[in-house]
C-alpha cells in the first residue's frame, strides 16, 4: 500500500489538532474548550466525529467532561509535552508514509528517589 492509499479516520485528524491546541497555548489547562457545535463547524465534521475525537482524549485522561458544564483540559501531567511531541513525531511519519522504529538499548530497575517514591506510594 502507498503512502497516498493510507487513510486516516477524520476523528483522528480532529484529535490530532484538538491535541495541538492543547500543547501550543491555545487552549489553558483547566480552561473549557469550545463546544462540540464549535468544534463541528470549526473542522467542517459531524457531531459523532467531534464526540470520537473528544471520547479519545477522555479516555486516555487529557480532557475530561462535566455534565451540563462542558468539557474542559485537565492538568499536564509532569514530562507530558515531551511525550506529546514524540507521539507527534511518530503520527508525522507515518502520516508521510514513513515507519518509525525504537530499539531499546538498555532497560534496569533503578530505586526510586524519595520524593517519586512517595508520590507512587512505593517503597
Amino acid at each position: 500500500m502507498s503512502a497516498s492509499a493510507v487513510l486516516i479516520p477524520k476523528y483522528h485528524m480532529v484529535k490530532a489538532a484538538l491535541l495541538d491546541r492543547m500543547t501550543d497555548g491555545t487552549w489553558h489547562p483547566s480552561a473549557p474548550i469550545p463546544s462540540e457545535t464549535e468544534l463541528c463547524r470549526q473542522f467542517g465534521v459531524s457531531r459523532i466525529t467531534v464526540r470520537k475525537a473528544i471520547g479519545d482524549l477522555v479516555h486516555e485522561g487529557r480532557l475530561r467532561t462535566v455534565q451540563g458544564k462542558g468539557t474542559f483540559m485537565t492538568d499536564p501531567k509532569v514530562g507530558e509535552r515531551f511525550v506529546q511531541r514524540a507521539l507527534g513525531l511518530y503520527e508525522e511519519m507515518y502520516r508521510r508514509g514513513l515507519r518509525v522504529t525504537t530499539d531499546v538499548l538498555r532497560q534496569e530497575i533503578v530505586p526510586a528517589q524519595p520524593d517519586v517514591a512517595r508520590r507512587l506510594e512505593v517503597a
